[in-house]
């Protein structure tokens, strides 16, 4: 399958988050919500954020062969050059960057100015070492709220 294709039909699949909080904050938190997000969303938690999500994605890059697209396909995945990438997403807010894990039919989404990561139709094997990884990060795997959130 094309690449692009396949990066278009992952966007309508379901999907997991690699998040700072375990589950969604309910209604009657939101003003609390909101104060703690933007303590987050400061540029030294930000800076935090990245370096863990780079840490994510360079060892994801371990286990699956991984196609990098961030306003065009890269042309080489070398670690520096994918770090360097995401952290200028996060640190910034601007931009994207999705990972396409062509063989597990898997597109991880990084997008500047958000607290999360979206995978969508993560395979058995990315949620194995996905949710591994986040733990790992002090970060939270939230495949369930999701999936409800679908239905």
């Amino acid at each position: 399958m094309d690449r692009d294709l396949q990066m278009e039909t992952l966007l309508t699949k379901p999907y997991a988050l690699i998040d700072i909080l375990p589950k969604q904050v309910l209604p009657n938190f939101l003003e609390d919500f909101s104060k703690a997000e933007h303590f987050f969303l400061s540029r030294k938690e930000r800076s935090r954020f990245a370096e863990k999500i780079v840490r994510i994605v360079l060892k994801l890059h371990c286990y699956f062969p991984i196609q990098i697209y961030c306003q065009e396909w890269l042309r080489h995945s070398k670690e520096k050059i994918l770090a360097k990438q995401v952290r200028k997403i996060i640190v910034t807010k601007r931009g994207f960057c999705n990972l396409l894990l062509p063989r597990e039919d898997t597109l991880v989404c990084i997008e500047g100015g958000q607290l999360w990561v979206t995978v969508y139709h993560p395979s058995p094997d990315v949620q194995d070492i996905l949710s591994a990884l986040a733990v790992s990060e002090g970060l939270f795997w939230r495949k369930e709220d999701c999936m409800k959130e679908m239905v």
